[in-house]
This record gives structure tokens, C-alpha cells and sequence, in this order.
């Protein structure tokens, strides 16, 4: 089960939208909110007020402020779904009618075939809007809950706005990970396994089927985090209890990500992780760690990857360039 600890957004990207906006009246800023294989755009003042769960299943609340707007459930059958049957069952479960809802073709494209909107579901004596998806192709079913106590035009414009974006958040080439105004893009196969999301220091581990594990961290601001600690200090100093230590195999050496028409500096350091003495035979692993500095974003990007075999340096590399990739997209539109 994985906690969460409060943090703030980034609000240099609200500003520099609303400084072009040259005072005329902008449309609401959005984020991406994306987590355990499933994203929406949500309003940039919203913050996770809390997360738990896995891959398989788990709950995220989204509020803002004032109070919770948003409760997500997903979960994975882990068998095959008569999708219809079941949301028929679940229509009759909360005692209400299904009616249509605007943006439902959305989220048809985005994969959620199956899905119904039940805007008077009733719980608990009163009523609240929940709306139920299911994406076949995903094996994902989202139960989504909106504020009960906003008024009704203010419901219908949160299921219009933010809950017409729900999309399956797996890609091709892996799965996105995004809060506030930080992301991770990382290999598919790869799911989230820990987070310690805090102030200024963003650090999520993922773990595949073969044992490999990942690990990436962004601190911000840099120049704050490397006036009290060292680059290399950061590089090593991970939150998370682990059953291998690491020992360094060679000295720490200097690298570099080309990011576009900018260069990426920082430090990198291969190594080795057992376990403890005797069972250090068992299920040993070679590990890659490597950390550099994003000037243009002003952050600190770090990864470590563990695996039967020596890791590519360079699949390192695409991992750490692909943080924040929404964001330094819009700094170059900026």
C-alpha cells in the first residue's frame, strides 16, 4: 500500500501562460494527472489529497483548496468482465437511472467502450454523480465520484471538463506517470511500486516482472537543493529500504543528455547490489546510477536502474530526458 505526503505545483508555467495571454481572459489552466495506467487533465490549482493502491487496483482523491471534487477507483479483473451485465448491475446497485453524458464519445475513442453516468446515484440517504468505464483492451474499470455538494451545473461542467479526459495512460513505448508539473515516462512492463511525493523533491520506484527495478527522483528548486547537499549526495541517498546496498564498482565519472540544442551535465556511477553476507550469491544486481541538471526547468534529474544484467547507459539516458517532456514542450512554445 503506498501513502502520500501533500506538495505544491510549479506555478512558473501558470504565470508565463497568462503573461501571453497579454490580459486578455485566458482559458482555465489545466495539468495532466496521470497514475497506475490511467490520466486526466484536471484544473492546475487541484493536488492529489490522497492515493493509495497498486497496478491492480487503488484510489486517488483530487481536490482543490476548499474540498475533494474528484475520487478515482481503477481496478484489473482478474478475469474476464462481462462489461454490459456488470454495469447494468451496478445501475440497479445505486438505485438510479443511466442518461447520457457529454463528452461520451471521448471516452469512447480513448478505450472506455463500456460505460454508464449516473448523475443521481443514491448513497447514504442523499445522492452524488458517479460515472462507471470500462476499457477492454486495458483490462481497466475507473469508478469515478464528483463532488456531491457542488451545485448541479457546476457537476455537469467537472464531468464535461475533467471527466470527459479520462484516457487509458499506457503508451507504446510505456506507461506516463504525471502530478502537478512533474512527470515520468517510463518502460512499459515497468509499474510503480513506492512514491514519496514532497515538497520539492518528487522520487518514484518502479519494478518489472524480470526483478529489474527503476527508480527516479527530481528535486527542485537546483540551485536550493545543491547549496545543501552535493550532486553526489543526491544520487545516492534514496528514502526507500532496500535488501541489496550498493557497492560502487569505479569511481564516479561525468555524463551528459543532449536535450535538443541544450546539454544536460551531471555525474554518473555503476555499481553492484547483493544481499547480505552468506546470501550473497542470491539474485545479485548490477546497477547504473546517473544524475543531471535541468537549468531551463531549474530541477535536479536522477535515476538508478538494477538489473540481472549491466545496464544500457544509454536507455538510462532516454528515461531521464523523457521527465517533464509536457512541460519542456511548453517552454519551447513559450
Amino acid at each position: 500500500m503506498m501513502a502520500f505526503a501533500a506538495a505544491q505545483p510549479d506555478r512558473r508555467t501558470a504565470e508565463s501562460r497568462a503573461q501571453r495571454g497579454g490580459g486578455a481572459p485566458a482559458a482555465p489552466a489545466t495539468l495532466p494527472f496521470a497514475w497506475a495506467g490511467w490520466r486526466l487533465t484536471v484544473p492546475e490549482q487541484w493536488r492529489p489529497l490522497k492515493i493509495e493502491g497498486d497496478w491492480q487496483r487503488g484510489l486517488v482523491i483530487l481536490g482543490d483548496g476548499e474540498a475533494p471534487r474528484m475520487q478515482v477507483r481503477w481496478w484489473r479483473p482478474s478475469r474476464r468482465l462481462d462489461a454490459e451485465r456488470w454495469l447494468e448491475r451496478q445501475v440497479r446497485r445505486w438505485r438510479c437511472r443511466a442518461e447520457p453524458l457529454t463528452g461520451a464519445a471521448a471516452l469512447r475513442e480513448a478505450g472506455f467502450t463500456h460505460a454508464r453516468w449516473l448523475p443521481a446515484a443514491r448513497y447514504r440517504g442523499g445522492e452524488r454523480p458517479m460515472w462507471y468505464g470500462v476499457a477492454p483492451d486495458e483490462n481497466l474499470v475507473i469508478e469515478a465520484v464528483l463532488d456531491p455538494r457542488a451545485e448541479a451545473a457546476k457537476q455537469r461542467r467537472l464531468a464535461q471538463r475533467v471527466l470527459a479526459t479520462l484516457a487509458p495512460a499506457t503508451m507504446q513505448t510505456g506507461t506516463l506517470i504525471a502530478a502537478y508539473d512533474v512527470s515520468f515516462e517510463v518502460p512499459e512492463g515497468y509499474h510503480a511500486l513506492e512514491h514519496r511525493l514532497h515538497l520539492g523533491d518528487f522520487i518514484m520506484r518502479f519494478g518489472h516482472r524480470d526483478g529489474s527495478q527503476l527508480t527516479l527522483r527530481q528535486v527542485f528548486p537546483v540551485t536550493l537543493a545543491l547549496s545543501r547537499r552535493s550532486m553526489a549526495w543526491w544520487m545516492r541517498t534514496w528514502p526507500f529500504k532496500t535488501l541489496r546496498p550498493f557497492a560502487p564498482a569505479g569511481e564516479e565519472a561525468d555524463c551528459t543528455i543532449e536535450a535538443g540544442d541544450r546539454i544536460l551535465r551531471g555525474i554518473q556511477q555503476r555499481g553492484r547490489k547483493r544481499l547480505r553476507f552468506p546470501l550473497g550469491w542470491i539474485g545479485p544486481r548490477r546497477s547504473l546510477r546517473m544524475a543531471v541538471t535541468d537549468e531551463q526547468l531549474d530541477r535536479l534529474l536522477i535515476g538508478e536502474w538494477d538489473t540481472r544484467r549491466e545496464p544500457d547507459a544509454g536507455a538510462l539516458r532516454v528515461v531521464i530526458l523523457a521527465m517533464n517532456r509536457p512541460m519542456r514542450r511548453r517552454e519551447a512554445c513559450s
